[in-house]
């Protein structure tokens, strides 16, 4: 081994190294050097292979040691090793070894910096859940050792978490706590870190200012320290904000600065978030084939380290570039993709687990108080009793030295009295003396029971968190049955194929709001060579919503085997047999579970439509004016007084050109916009008229954009289904 690091670093670079490693007779000193040898080979050789060589060769001496705690470190230093890596299973087991030793040694130092490392692997895999967890195990035991480095380190990267949530008050509290605990122990890269943080939550509040301050002196720090990872992160931050305030240029020059870096390190999570930001910076600049080129690059590494955030901004970045070049089909295709890991992270980072692991924390930390505050004022009761019977006691010696005196000054006139009252006042003293025995040994049960109590609660934070991971298991498992629902609500829809075969064109967008959705879609061919095609909106969403959904489909599937062949006789079918499904009668007075439809028969060879609504009207757009065939204000299932409502239905003849759409009210009823109000149905058919000059794709990606800059963060409140045909 000597002779391969000679032969690598030369006469200058390895001189003190080999002459270090040959004369050091302590382990800790070789291990140090066989890193600082590893991270040659990483940094100047590029040889990843020769780097790993000499980290295990460390782990050897560890070994060899015998020396539990300095294994322990070592064991930390390359799960960090492994992680800068972006090896993360690697990284997690390597960092649980030290924490396994840590615990067989009751060493909190090393527990609390390994929870802190587990925490760190997690957060880089997008396990808000788990990392939470562990970095609130590494401060609960920072605290109680006084260890304000591993506390710092905790409160910065659950403020890191609370900020990926959008928590931003609660990201400031931990920041600002973290920094404070830098300031105090002169810790620079700490402070650095928490500067650059506390940034980045007032830039998401707006507060650029105060971001761009913050940036500056971050990395003003990292630069005195010589942080490279920290100046590249500063100039990722500086670069964004010249980028949204519109300076392209400025910011493409940050960020190249920060590739330049990055490119040096091995930890690719940073790297390719420099690609992702240069390619939003050379879209700005008008360059979308570069763009493209950038989220390649995101993209392979997203995959190769198993960031779903990161394959999320690729894949909004074809989106963007494609859209810029006015190519809306490839444009909408990306964002549909990017949609679908945006929904996946934001599941994986339900803030829920985030605030029940800090209330167990916050909730454990009050009991312990009021349980120590108890026993504390408990003791100081007993001492302050016990103190009282000593000083009656003294006050009783010294009576009796008194009376002694007096009885001896009398003695010849009264020795057999002053005998008897002597025996007394002894048994007396006794007395207090057993007294005070008992009070001893009630204060030794006093603190058993103390003993006790904590251990009680121990073992009730176990049973907390086992019952949490039951919790996030039952979830993952209700999770993977909605998607598996979800496959089966699509195959009994129609396929794109049959719509297509049927019209000249289409666009249709359909996207529930809880995986499975309670609007729905249907297309048929009758016996009489029409077209029966319908869309509808049923009570709810999510599982509720879809199995009304599926009664529906099969239901228009009965109607078609019936040969029932007008469109008011199919609503009075649905509506009655509804009702039967649903086992309704005029006793009910509340709408719990109804339908709204638009059904519409066409007749291919004379272009003939026969139309029937209930709550949802069919919209014609020709010639860039529209005609509305209206519904009735009636849902199907629902009970009215006064027995069965009539329906009735609209006929008209449809021209080559013609539009027909039909959508549920989740559009138009979302909120957003600067007041957060509907989106209202006055706007959505302004909104469909301008965009009938396009074709279907095209339509598809107004439509998602259009709903998306209206919702713009906002939770979707309801199914959205948008159906629409050309004749």
């Amino acid at each position: 081994m000597l002779m391969a690091v000679n032969q690598v670093f030369g006469q200058t670079t390895s001189d003190s190294l080999l002459l270090g490693l040959r004369g050091s007779t302590s382990d800790s000193a070789k291990i140090s050097l066989l890193f600082k040898v590893a991270e040659f080979y990483t940094s100047v050789e590029a040889n990843d292979q020769m780097s790993e060589n000499y980290v295990r060769e460390a782990e050897h001496v560890a070994i060899r040691s015998s020396d539990a705690k300095l294994l322990a470190n070592v064991y930390n230093q390359m799960g960090t090793y492994y992680r800068k890596r972006s090896r993360f299973a690697e990284a997690r087991l390597y960092h649980n070894k030290a924490l396994e030793k840590a615990i067989e040694q009751g060493d909190s130092l090393i527990m609390s910096a390994s929870y802190n490392a587990i925490g760190v692997v997690y957060r880089r895999v997008d396990n808000f859940a788990l990392a939470t967890e562990n970095h609130m195990n590494a401060l609960r035991i920072a605290e109680s050792i006084g260890d304000d480095y591993n506390e710092s380190v905790a409160c910065n990267s659950l403020g890191n978490i609370f900020t990926a949530n959008g928590q931003y008050s609660d990201a400031l509290t931990y920041f600002k706590r973290g920094l404070e605990l830098s300031v105090k122990d002169g810790n620079k890269l700490g402070e650095a870190i928490n500067l650059n943080n506390i940034g980045e939550a007032y830039e998401q509040m707006g507060e650029v200012d105060k971001a761009n301050e913050l940036y500056n002196k971050s990395l003003e720090l990292n630069k005195e320290i010589n942080s490279r990872q920290g100046i590249s992160i500063s100039y990722n931050c500086l670069g964004r904000l010249a980028l949204n305030a519109g300076n392209a240029r400025a910011a493409y020059n940050y960020f190249k600065a920060a590739y330049d870096i990055d490119k040096q390190l091995p930890d690719l999570h940073y790297t390719a978030t420099s690609y992702v930001n240069l390619g939003r910076a050379v879209l700005a600049m008008g360059k979308p084939e570069m763009s493209r080129r950038y989220a390649e690059r995101v993209m392979e590494i997203g995959r190769t380290i198993g960031s779903s955030a990161h394959c999320q901004q690729a894949l909004e970045l074809f989106s963007s570039s494609y859209y810029k070049q006015g190519l809306y089909a490839e444009a909408y295709d990306y964002m549909l993709q990017a949609n679908r890991y945006r929904d996946s992270l934001q599941l994986v980072r339900s803030t829920q687990s985030m605030a029940t692991m800090q209330a167990l924390y916050e909730s454990e930390k009050r009991e312990q108080e009021i349980v120590i505050l108890r026993q504390e004022q408990e003791l100081a009761s007993r001492h302050f009793k016990t103190q009282r019977i000593r000083i009656y006691a003294l006050c009783a010696g010294m009576a009796l030295m008194l009376g002694v005196s007096i009885w001896i000054f009398a003695l010849l006139r009264n020795k057999h009295s002053i005998n008897r009252l002597l025996a007394q006042q002894i048994v007396e003293v006794e007395r207090s003396n057993f007294k005070l025995a008992e009070q001893k040994e009630e204060i030794s049960s006093q603190k058993e029971d103390i003993i006790r109590q904590k251990e009680l609660i121990a073992q009730q934070n176990t049973n907390l968190r086992t019952a949490y991971r039951t919790i996030e298991r039952y979830v993952q498992n209700m999770t993977d049955s909605l998607h598996y629902a979800e496959r089966i609500q699509e195959s009994m829809l129609p396929s794109m194929d049959s719509i297509s075969a049927t019209f000249s064109d289409t666009m249709l967008v359909n996207r529930p709001k809880d995986i499975v959705s309670g609007d729905f879609y249907f297309l048929s061919p009758t016996a009489d060579n029409r077209i029966l095609f319908a869309l509808a909106d049923c009570t709810g969403h999510g599982v509720p919503g879809a199995f009304m959904s599926i009664i529906g489909i099969n239901l228009l599937n009965d109607a078609i085997q019936r040969r029932i062949g007008k469109a008011d006789e199919l609503l009075a079918f649905l509506h009655e047999r509804l009702l039967k499904s649903l086992k309704r009668n005029e006793s009910d007075n509340v709408l719990l579970d109804s339908m709204d439809i638009a059904i519409c028969l066409y007749d291919p060879a004379t272009r003939e439509l026969d139309y029937a609504g209930a709550l949802i009207s069919a919209m014609v757009v020709r010639n860039g004016s529209l005609i509305t065939l209206k519904h009735k204000a009636y849902s199907l299932g629902s009970v009215l007084r006064g027995g069965l409502p009539v329906f009735t239905s609209e006929r008209m003849v449809l021209q080559p050109g013609d539009w027909l759409y039909m959508s549920s009210d989740g559009f138009y009823d979302q909120l957003g916009g600067p007041k957060c109000h509907k989106y209202q149905r006055s706007r959505f058919t302004e909104m469909i008229v301008r965009m009938s000059a396009l074709d279907g794709k095209q339509q598809e990606a107004e439509v998602v954009k259009e709903f998306e800059q209206w919702r713009d963060r906002r939770e979707q409140i309801d199914d959205v289904l948008v159906w629409g045909v050309k004749i």
